[in-house]
């Protein structure tokens, strides 16, 4: 029995972290706000313009926030991240929000 509760698993555990989208499991973000030194995987949708960075592993160096929260009802939507890639160091020039970065586990 895997333990992740990913595909294959044959106990029908589905961590949190998963949802179902047809039959493609589609990583979520955390449930709280990343922080500095945090493991993060950029997730872009194909129409994204900055989706050449879809899948890549990061860092976060900084977390910004502000008052998009108070225009969604969404806690999480008030925060913004800048992030540098583990395999090359270099920082993109872009800021991500909360919704578009999924833990590394």
């Amino acid at each position: 029995m895997l333990k992740s509760g990913i595909k294959g698993d044959k106990t029908g555990y589905k961590p949190q972290w998963v949802h179902r989208q047809g039959m493609k499991d589609v990583p979520q973000p955390a449930a709280e706000p990343y922080s500095p030194g945090d493991r993060v995987r950029v997730y872009l949708g194909p129409g994204d313009p900055d989706s050449a960075l879809h899948g890549v592993e990061c860092e976060v160096i900084d977390r910004y926030s502000d008052d998009l929260d108070s225009e969604t009802g969404r806690e999480l939507d008030k925060y913004t991240y800048r992030v540098k890639r583990v395999d090359n160091s270099n920082v993109p020039g872009v800021e991500f929000r909360h919704r578009d970065l999924v833990p590394v586990d």
